[in-house]
Order: C-alpha cells, then structure tokens, then sequence
C-alpha cells in the first residue's frame, strides 16, 4: 500500500505526461513557424476548411506517434530523473523537428506537384489534404522506430531515418508509376478516394520501415538487406491483397473502376483498398 503514495509512483508518469503535453505545444509552435502565411484559427474555425483540419489533425497524429517513440527509447533507468527528463525532452524536440523536415521533403519531391498550399488553404481540397495527413502519418511511424531503438546513438537515429525516408520518397513515386490511372492528377482533382487509397499505401510501406528500424539495428548492411527483401515482400503482396479484395470483397465491381471511371468516386471503395494496404503490412510484419 506504501508504494501507492511514493512520488516515484504517480509523480514521475504525471511529469512525463506534463513534458509530452509541452512537447505538443512544441509541436504546435514549429507548424505555425514554418507556416507563416497560415493562420491555424481561421482556417479551421472560420472557414470551416475540412481538407486543412485533416491535415492539421495528421500531423499531430504525426506529432504523437514521434513522441511515443522517443518515450519508447529514451529512458536510461539508471540516471536520476532530472537527467531522463532533460533528455526525454531534448530527443522530443529533435522528433518534432524531424517530422517538420520529412513532412517538408516529402512535399517538395513526392508531393511538388500538388501545389499543396494552393489546394488545402486556398481551394479546401480534400484529397489533398488527406495524402498531406498521411504524408505526417508515414513519418511518424518512421521516427517512432528510429527512437525507439537508438534513442542513445544520435548519428543512428538520423541514418535510419535519412535511410527510411529515402525509400519511403521512392516506394511512392514507384507506386504513382504502377497504378493504372495518374495518381497525383487523381488526386489533384479532389478525387478523395483515389486519395484515400494511397494515403493507406504510403502509411503501409512506413508501417513496414518502422517495423525493419526496430528489429533490424545491428550493422547497416543488414538493415539494408532485411529492407530490400520486405520492401520486395511487400510489392508483391500489396497488389495481391489488393486484387483478392477486389475479387472477395468486391466480387462484382472493379475498384479502379469505382475509384476513377465513377461522376462521383467511391470513397467507401478507397477505403477498402486502404485497409488491404495496411493489412498486408500487417501482415507482413507478424509474418518475417
């Protein structure tokens, strides 16, 4: 019963939660930073822009996932609390740093086409502002599994993550190539289930980098091996869910079809293929 009134008990996880909560402010304060011309309150209070709320929620849901990690990997047990907190928080700032930064490269190579600050404040483009959360998703997902195994090794941290985001960049231009219909054009065109289902893509693939980072930390070249041979997994599996849940679920209907060829495209539909995409990752990572 003595244990339950010990500070060490309900004190520490209640700093901890208070240090994640200023670490959202953090968060909060490098978005507007970097998005000067933005104003956060109007777009979504005045304007009611739903394609800027989405974005805005994916990256806190971004934010989180980049906390959870760096809480995952930087604990060192022994040093005093002080000492974990002053690092907990220095390793938060770098996460948040590192997501504004992939958000950002992920914008200015995969999405430059997009013309996402015309799209999401401007026009209230909803598929884009969906592939944008997604876009903070990926990353977070990313970071949480460089932190949450390398937290102590800060050149680690960064290779891995430098490592993932290049594949990430690459698996979705290849992703946009491979697809029957334009991707991006799709989706510059508000078409959001087109959206949707790369949204589940792009997070899919990260979800599987993550998974490689946290297992595979070793020496870089089995990183790289173990990524090659998942990343190959997953190309292959992917559109085999994909054409097994056009075939199963959808026995009587083509999901490209209903994602392009429809006056109204079949968000339900994107859905479904999304949810094959993050199944396989799934998958795939209980599987190897």
């Amino acid at each position: 019963m003595r244990e339950y009134l010990e500070f060490s008990y309900w004190g520490e996880p209640l700093l901890y939660m208070l240090l994640c909560f200023t670490l959202f402010l953090v968060g909060k304060f490098l978005y507007q930073l970097l998005h000067p011309s933005t104003d956060v309150d109007a777009e979504m209070v005045d304007k009611d822009n739903f394609a800027f709320a989405l974005t805005h929620v994916g990256y806190y849901i971004g934010v989180l996932l980049a906390i959870a990690g760096m809480m995952a990997g930087t604990s060192s047990g022994e040093a005093s609390l002080l000492h974990d907190l002053m690092l907990t928080a220095a390793y938060g700032i770098a996460a948040i740093i590192l997501l504004n930064l992939a958000i950002l490269l992920n914008d200015r190579v995969i999405f430059s086409a997009l013309e996402l600050k015309k799209n999401i404040v401007d026009r209230g483009n909803v598929a884009v502002g969906i592939v944008e959360a997604g876009n903070s998703i990926a990353n977070g997902l990313i970071i949480y599994g460089a932190l949450s195994v390398e937290a102590d090794h800060v050149f680690y941290v960064l290779g891995f993550w430098l490592f993932a985001q290049a594949v990430l960049m690459l698996t979705a231009l290849v992703y946009n190539r491979l697809m029957p219909y334009p991707v991006f054009d799709q989706i510059y065109t508000n078409n959001a289930a087109v959206a949707v289902a790369a949204t589940g893509f792009l997070v899919a693939i990260a979800n599987i980098l993550r998974y490689v980072i946290e297992t595979e930390h070793r020496v870089w070249y089995e990183t790289a091996l173990v990524t090659g041979i998942e990343l190959g997994v997953a190309f292959l599996v992917l559109p085999i869910f994909r054409v097994l849940t056009d075939k199963l679920l959808l026995p009587k209907r083509s999901i490209t079809d209903e994602l392009v060829n429809q006056e109204v495209p079949n968000v339900g539909v994107g859905l479904v293929e999304a949810f094959s995409y993050l199944s396989a990752s799934v998958l795939i990572t209980i599987s190897l």
